[in-house]
């Protein structure tokens, strides 16, 4: 009886046809680890350059946030009237992010509260809510009684003219089907916006 030497499964005989590449556990490991310290100095490179992208975003908008500051500190100190010329006049603030945008029309809009002038105070929250429809007052800042009642009626003016554009950009799009569908010109349709209604005449 003939006895058979079993091969070791990480030897290869490249005479045989088809025969399969077996990695040994040692060399299995060190590849891991050399792939494993490609992607953490790949990882590294990556968060080297988006901190150096972040660091070049902070200093670029500091210029906007120390003049921004600077309007806040006015409102603490009780100076409204002074806190409302300086964050209007103050042209870098409008050249900042949007972020420092919307802290602006913040105080300008409690500015404008705190003195009595609730138009301006609404119009100032709108444009902040314009600018980031998903801002929202601080905790401390809901329920204040002179600004929390007008941030919410601004909120619902946006969405009341949010859903007219929509109803206004539905109607004119059912409006230009009819008339591809009927062959008559677009401009032979009436649209009633009213009534959401549409005649063809």
């Amino acid at each position: 009886m003939v006895r058979l030497r079993r091969r070791r499964p990480w030897v290869r005989k490249d005479s045989e046809p088809g025969a399969h590449r077996h990695v040994r556990p040692v060399d299995r490991l060190r590849y891991r680890a050399s792939a494993g310290a490609e992607g953490a100095s790949g990882n590294g490179r990556r968060a080297r350059t988006e901190q150096k992208e972040l660091s070049a975003r902070i200093e670029a908008n500091a210029p906007a946030q120390a003049a921004l500051n600077e309007g806040i500190d006015l409102y603490n100190k009780g100076a409204f009237t002074a806190a409302i010329k300086h964050l209007t006049d103050a042209d870098v603030i409008w050249s900042g992010d949007k972020a420092v945008q919307v802290e602006a029309y913040k105080y300008l809009a409690f500015s404008y509260c705190v003195t009595s002038r609730q138009t301006l105070c609404k119009q100032q929250l709108e444009k902040a809510l314009t600018l980031d429809p998903g801002f929202e007052l601080g905790r401390g800042e809901k329920g204040h009684p002179l600004w929390g009642p007008v941030f919410e009626r601004a909120k619902k003016a946006r969405q009341v003219r949010g859903c007219h554009c929509f109803c206004n950009m539905y109607r004119t799009m059912n409006a230009r089907s009819l008339s591809a569908l009927a062959g008559r010109s677009t401009s032979r349709i009436r649209v009633e916006s009213s009534k959401g209604t549409i005649h063809a005449g």
